[in-house]
């Protein structure tokens, strides 16, 4: 027994691809312990001895993720979370979060800190850590701050940790980081006794573990000191089954641990008697090795190992022979995972070698993917297309980094049966995706284009980047036999206030570029044409954003490399979308009026559009005058124009070309403003609209460059 427990290493399991991140679960419990409060109060004694002392020339500069900040009887109040840190010269205070309380004067800057969760000071020749600290810091040389998402407020918000701090403040205090020096402060000689309110007791971080029979028949256990560590360890081994029940873990759910044979080794000076129920502080050793018919159940998850080994206190282990099974919404259907091994490496990190997963259920699955080697961790990511749906933060308002369980692999292969049909050395998606990243195939051959072979991958999944919400991005990777290598990428996007103003977007880009070795043949007596350029390409862009009050901007750009390009490659593009152009229009409606501005230029030289460089457009439609007697309907434009013919195709002998004869080389100023007053009355049960039109127009130059008015 013992040979096997120790040919096994010490380090955490957990699931792979999709599902790898519930074993977390199996990890010590964390809560987050009551800090002392006593706002004032400062460090323990422990600080007595700290001989540094900086000075109040030195600025004070103080850092977050998270700030929110409001005045309170002429006191600047924040509350700040998130890589807390505040620094003095060479003094640095961190903190997971923290309440600073600010007062300014004309020489100076005075301020009562309150650090909670991990707190850790950093002085010169040594560092402490707490579980919370209470400070006061006085500068005269002014503060710096460096808050990445600042949210100023009017009133006080309903925070845990800003009511501890308050709690805090009323307890008296025997140490603070007064005049910005560490010092004792001495107790006052005069003045009626106060009796001192005692400072709350530390709620430590706490696990229970509870053991039961796995069946109707009782569990053995043997229980032994081990004096060979230091420590010293107390030893259970428990056979006949035993199931074991973890929980504690705040928010969490709880964690159901089955084996034949269980060996438990924890701290023997605080737990040496055998008790069925345990509670004890998650710094406390506890390791398990299973061995035999292996279950762990978390929710939807279960998993079947032959061996394993838990450290619940520095959440590692390593699981043998390891196979999960859950179900998962995204993809609506049950995954099955299986690996030789999976190991934690640390919280958030795991690590599955061999490893394959499938959503058959068979026992020899008809497909599957596999992996030589896994690697899952939490990624946090701020959404960069706007705030879209991403969920915000209660106290600051601004957006949460998302938090998701990423998966990046190595050595993969797509199987049908035992027969592998793709490749990939590396490929990093979510673990919820383990789709492969190609997304679409197509075999053909033709005269055209010759033996072909087009492909579509999902470029997220295959360069290992974030999808943000609303967005859509593959590539494009062409093989014709008759013309050549083609790479392309296509995608389309959609989300609200870009740029943290109100407004809501969507787009999409297109580009594809083949270094094309053929001719083209358009039909008819187009057949067998020479490109102008072997190096064919096409980029196009659309953008259409929506703000209050009405306002719309449109944008476009697009260019082809030749003007048979999109017509040989793209026929059905070419056949149903608009011309690909290049502007940027600005729009607003309101009611019966609207305003516009245009300007639009042309990229592609064969075409015959008219550039605007700008031109802007006034409407107003329904007018009511003169007590609804009257109706006036307008629009006004003023604009400065260029027209310029579409160049003649690279081979006119063979690519037949007329040039239109009402395209011009004119450009100028171009004016106008036609105006219409309606006059509406009822005969009986006609509406008549008698009404009165002009128009009045200039055009710098027409078709002959002569002026026109």
């Amino acid at each position: 027994m013992s040979g096997e427990i120790n040919s096994v290493t010490r380090y955490v399991s957990h699931r792979i691809w999709q599902v790898i991140v519930f074993l977390t679960l199996l990890g010590g419990p964390v809560t987050v312990a009551p800090a002392q409060t006593s706002f004032f109060g400062a460090p323990k004694a422990s600080y007595e001895e700290a001989e540094y002392e900086p000075s109040e020339k030195e600025p004070i500069s103080i850092s977050a993720e998270y700030s929110q900040q409001w005045e309170e009887d002429f006191v600047s109040v924040s509350i700040l979370k998130g890589n807390c840190r505040i620094q003095q010269g060479d003094a640095i205070l961190r903190s997971r979060q923290m309440v600073i309380w600010h007062r300014k004067t004309r020489q100076t800057d005075r301020l009562s800190v309150y650090l909670e969760g991990e707190v850790r000071i950093d002085l010169p020749g040594e560092s402490k850590s707490e579980n919370s600290l209470l400070v006061n810091l006085v500068t005269e040389n002014g503060l710096k701050q460096n808050l990445r998402r600042p949210s100023q407020i009017t009133v006080a918000p309903d925070d845990p940790v800003l009511n501890r701090a308050i709690e805090r403040r009323g307890i008296p205090h025997d140490h603070q980081l007064k005049r910005a020096q560490f010092i004792v402060e001495k107790p006052p000689l005069e003045g009626p006794e106060l009796s001192p309110i005692p400072e709350q007791e530390i709620v430590t971080d706490f696990r229970r573990i509870r053991l039961f029979p796995r069946s109707a028949v009782p569990y053995n256990v043997q229980s032994f000191p081990s004096t060979h560590t230091v420590p010293p360890e107390q030893i259970w081994v428990i056979t006949g089954g035993v199931n074991l029940l973890i929980d504690g873990v705040e928010g969490l759910e709880m964690v159901d641990m089955s084996a034949d044979r269980i060996i438990i080794w924890t701290d023997g000076r605080n737990t040496q008697n055998f008790n069925s129920e345990i509670r004890q502080s998650k710094e406390t050793p506890f390791e398990i090795y299973l061995e035999g018919n292996i279950e762990i159940r978390q929710g939807t998850y279960l998993l079947k190992a032959n061996r394993a080994f838990y450290d619940a206190r520095e959440e590692r282990a390593v699981m043998l022979d390891a196979e999960l099974k859950t179900h998962l919404p995204e993809l609506g259907e049950d995954v099955r995972v299986r690996a030789s091994q999976i190991r934690m490496l640390s919280k958030g990190a795991y690590l599955a070698q061999n490893a394959w997963a499938t959503g058959s259920q068979f026992g020899k699955p008809g497909y599957k993917m596999q992996a030589s080697d896994v690697f899952i961790e939490d990624r946090y990511t701020t959404p960069w297309l706007g705030s879209g749906s991403n969920e915000l933060d209660p106290v600051t308002g601004q957006p949460l980094p998302g938090k998701r369980a990423w998966m990046t692999s190595s050595n993969n292969t797509f199987e049908i049966g035992n027969v592998p049909l793709f490749y990939l050395p590396y490929v990093s998606s979510p673990v919820e995706d383990i789709y492969f990243p190609i997304t679409g195939l197509r075999f053909g051959n033709d005269r055209i284009f010759g033996f072909q072979v087009e492909t579509e991958w999902d470029m997220f999944k295959l360069l290992g980047l974030e999808r943000p919400a609303g967005t859509k991005w593959e590539g494009q990777l062409d093989y014709y036999s008759d013309r050549g290598v083609g790479i392309g990428q296509s995608g389309n996007y959609q989300g609200a206030n870009l740029l943290g103003f109100d407004n809501v977007f969507n787009g999409n880009a297109e580009a594809f570029y083949i270094h094309d070795s053929g001719t083209d043949n358009l039909g008819l007596d187009r057949r067998d044409l020479v490109p102008s350029t072997k190096d064919r390409y096409f980029l196009n862009h659309q953008h259409r954003q929506t703000s209050p009050f009405g306002m719309t901007l449109t944008s476009e750009a697009g260019i082809f490399s030749d003007r048979n390009f999109q017509q040989q490659y793209f026929l059905s593009d070419f056949n149903n979308r608009k011309d690909v152009e290049t502007l940027l229009h600005l729009k607003q409606q309101q009611d019966n009026w609207s305003w516009s501005v245009i300007g639009r230029t042309k990229l592609n030289d064969y075409e015959n559009t008219t550039d605007w460089l700008p031109k802007a457009d006034l409407f107003l439609l329904g007018e009511p005058l003169l007590g609804n007697l009257l109706s006036w309907t307008s629009h006004s434009s003023v604009g400065y124009g260029k027209l310029k013919p579409g160049s003649a195709p690279y081979n006119p002998q063979q690519d037949v070309f007329t040039p239109l004869p009402f395209i011009a080389d004119s450009q100028g100023l171009v004016a106008m403003t036609r105006n219409q007053l309606e006059a509406p009355f009822n005969l009986g049960p006609f509406i008549l609209t008698p009404y009165v039109m002009g128009e009045a127009a200039y055009w710098e130059q027409g078709l002959q460059q002569q002026q026109i008015d």
